[in-house]
């Protein structure tokens, strides 16, 4: 349903730009109906990521466009109108504006600055409950003590879309100037117990880092657990903690 709802998503913007060469402030409201209707999901089950960054970023061309339209409106008589371009993801949407339409694109369009905020508001609210209730510990290395390594292990609790405690592999490497990590999962069910997951596949003799991740009962795995995880890993790598 997740991936779906995304492509679903995307198939729409793409009709909506592919439909004409120039658009109408129309074809900008039902793109973002498009997107509230995405983030509206995404709130109801806690999916914090693409989406927080898709909100801010649809949010700040919005209010760009806003301003340029205010600007517009007051500017002499002999500046007839302006050509604008949205870019929604990879979709282009080009609209021309006299001078004399701008104070009803400014009417259509700020009921969407508004709508897009509340989505900001609602997705920082979230990625700060998210950081409360998400507990990370890093155990004991016999070799490095608690460390960030490059390769790890994650012991990931039930999610709402998991069962049990998932067991994964990490591996971090330097691609293009930025961290990246590969994740594999190396249990097919989730073990009933943390305790059943270390017996099974933690040895503190060996160099690798295993990072036990619980309080994760009310979020999604693939759109805001790892996503999460991923970013605490890559920001503490070489760090020790106490």
């Amino acid at each position: 349903m997740v991936k779906s709802s995304l492509e679903e998503h995307h198939q729409t913007i793409e009709a909506l730009a592919r439909s004409k060469p120039i658009h109408e402030m129309s074809d900008i409201s039902r793109a973002i109906d498009s997107y509230e209707s995405l983030f509206l999901q995404a709130e109801e089950r806690n999916a914090l990521y693409p989406y927080l960054g898709l909100a801010n970023t649809v949010l700040g061309m919005l209010v760009l466009v806003r301003d340029n339209l205010a600007e517009l409106r007051t500017t002499d008589e002999s500046v007839h109108g302006r050509a604008y371009e949205l870019m929604f993801e990879s979709a282009s949407f080009s609209i021309l504006l006299g001078r004399d339409e701008a104070h009803a694109a400014l009417q259509e369009l700020s009921p969407q600055v508004y709508r897009m905020q509340y989505h900001v508001d609602a997705f920082a609210e979230l990625s700060d409950a998210v950081e409360r209730d998400i507990a990370v510990e890093v155990l004991a290395n016999k070799i490095v003590g608690r460390q960030y390594l490059a390769e790890g292990k994650l012991i990931v609790a039930p999610t709402t879309e998991t069962t049990g405690y998932h067991v994964l592999t990490l591996k971090t490497a330097l691609e293009d100037g930025e961290i990246n990590c590969r994740v594999n999962s190396v249990t097919r069910g989730g073990y009933a117990t943390l305790r059943d997951a270390i017996r099974r596949h933690v040895d503190p003799a060996r160099l690798e880092t295993v990072v036990v991740v619980q309080q994760t009962e009310k979020y999604p795995m693939a759109e805001t657990v790892m996503p999460t995880i991923l970013q605490h890993y890559i920001a503490g790598l070489g760090e020790k903690e106490a």
